[in-house]
């Protein structure tokens, strides 16, 4: 047990409400005598049919936030791994071999972690530590693996294909970097379905002569059809309080992650936070974030160099980039639930 950490697979099951085959670990990490904060780690899984073979499945991340154990404690992290048919199919062909058998997996994880050296100074004390940990003969009884096949497999279709076929999508897979006959399949549907309508994507700046990270801000933000919430990265003051009031009246949720406000803080930034909070907006700090992203429901997202400050919006020479492509879209909310989730909650100093 590496410094005292240790990881065990507390339970290993399906998850029955995925599309495709997916496998729900619950992770327990234990610390024997350190207090620690271990934020969500990767692991990789393999799957060993005997000791002379080894399937390498991919890699999952376990955890959704930072959390803290203390000496002697323990914290649970949950992982969902999509499995897939192809993994799926050359794991009950490989079991085949020793019908009695129980099919065995194998996690890595590369697991980072804080330890609590205490205060001094009026200074938090840290050590950064990391470790590599392998958990060996994660076992599910023969017995429910089947129970998992007949669920998963109620929704398959044998296709049969000849082997110049096979040989052609192997090829394609290459080329289109796939991860396995699934995904090659399901890029290829994507692209053969209509054509979508023009997807916008635009420069954005400021500068003396123009100013179209405002604008673009401006005009989002008053776009509040369809918009269930914005989400907010990056120092804010006044600039952009209108807007955000008007969302608020009319339901719309705003969550902030800001760095910490402090009494050297300016007093536009402090005020504007002051009276967010006062609206019911959900604000969060993290002394580490520094990106500044702005989305506006599933239909907007801005990532630039510019605060919601109005020397940014108006004086400061930034740059940066709009688009309402769904997939870039979803890529910038789910950095921020993840830079959210190891958030905490916003200290006013006085």
């Amino acid at each position: 047990m590496p410094n005292g950490i240790s990881i065990r697979v507390e339970r290993l099951s399906p998850n029955y409400a995925a599309v495709t085959p997916t496998l729900e670990f619950s992770l327990k990490v234990d610390s024997r005598n350190m207090r620690i904060e271990v934020p969500p780690f990767q692991y990789e899984l393999g799957f060993r049919p005997d000791d002379n073979v080894h399937l390498y499945l991919g890699r999952g991340t376990a955890g959704e936030k930072m959390q803290s154990i203390s000496a002697s404690g323990s914290a649970q992290f949950r992982s969902y791994f999509e499995l897939g048919y192809e993994k799926l199919a050359y794991i009950d062909r490989a079991m085949t071999r020793d019908l009695d058998s129980d099919v065995r997996f194998e996690i890595q994880a590369y697991l980072d972690y804080w330890e609590d050296l205490g205060s001094k100074d009026n200074a938090d004390l840290r050590k950064h530590g990391s470790e590599t940990i392998s958990i060996r003969d994660v076992n599910v009884p023969r017995s429910h693996w089947i129970k998992w096949l007949s669920h998963w497999g109620k929704d398959v279709t044998m296709i049969t294909i000849s082997g110049l076929l096979v040989r052609q999508l192997d090829e394609l897979k290459q080329r289109t970097r796939a991860l396995d006959y699934d995904d090659l399949i399901a890029s290829m549907v994507r692209e053969f379905r209509e054509s979508p309508a023009a997807i916008e994507n635009q420069f954005i700046c400021t500068l003396p002569t123009r100013r179209t990270i405002n604008e673009k801000l401006t005009r989002i933000l008053q776009d509040v059809e369809g918009i269930k919430d914005i989400l907010l990265t990056g120092y804010i003051d006044g600039a952009m309080i209108p807007y955000l009031s008007k969302s608020l009246q009319t339901g719309t949720s705003v969550r902030i992650i800001t760095r910490p406000v402090t009494r050297d803080t300016s007093k536009g930034v402090q005020d504007a936070i002051g009276q967010l909070l006062r609206m019911k907006a959900e604000i969060r700090q993290n002394k580490m974030i520094h990106a500044r992203v702005v989305v506006a429901g599933e239909k907007h997202v801005v990532v630039s160099s510019a605060d919601l400050k109005t020397d940014s919006l108006s004086e400061n020479r930034e740059a940066g980039v709009y688009s309402a492509d769904p997939a870039i879209v979803a890529a910038a909310r789910r950095f921020f639930e993840e830079v959210w989730n190891e958030s905490n909650e916003l200290e006013l100093e006085r």
